[in-house]
């Protein structure tokens, strides 16, 4: 990761290594501090599976969640994140095996996740997404749909019990 000052200097903020989180999925969130939250495609658990992360201003990354090590989840996207300070994201083979929708909050606890259905639900999740001020995530997946060819979705999480 790195930043570029007004006047076209790149400073290296972190290099990711050969062992841990690796491969960071584009996008990343800042918060009032300017701590920096993202998620990469691999490097947890088990080398197939990604991590939500956060940079804190000394340049220490935190492991805030580690995917489950039983499924390869890929995580195509960086986070999107509420005023409540929780976070949103997708990974492309997670839940069911179709694909997933998540919402960690700020100290990267799971508090909901999606399982997309494959077949006319779509699967195969590789975009970003965005969330509107009610708390919709929306986003596309590559393949399924009517016409196989891939949909645009829109979750909505539960709040939590």
């Amino acid at each position: 990761m790195f930043k570029v000052d007004p006047a076209g200097q790149e400073t290296v903020l972190y290099s990711f290594p050969l062992k841990g989180p690796q491969w960071p999925a584009p996008g990343l969130v800042r918060d009032a501090t300017g701590n920096l939250f993202g998620a990469t495609l691999y490097g947890g658990l088990s080398n197939y599976t990604g991590v939500v992360f956060k940079l804190n201003t000394s340049g220490q990354l935190h492991v805030l969640y580690d995917f489950p090590s039983s499924q390869e989840v890929l995580v195509p996207s960086g986070l999107v994140r509420d005023a409540a300070g929780d976070f949103y994201g997708t990974t492309t083979y997670g839940g069911s095996g179709d694909g997933s929708g998540y919402k960690l909050d700020a100290a990267g606890h799971l508090l909901a996740e999606y399982s997309f259905p494959g077949g006319s639900g779509g699967y195969s999740i590789s975009s970003g997404v965005i969330l509107d001020r009610a708390g919709n995530l929306y986003g596309t997946a590559s393949a399924g749909g009517s016409g196989g060819n891939g949909v645009v979705f829109q979750l909505r999480f539960a709040a939590p019990k």
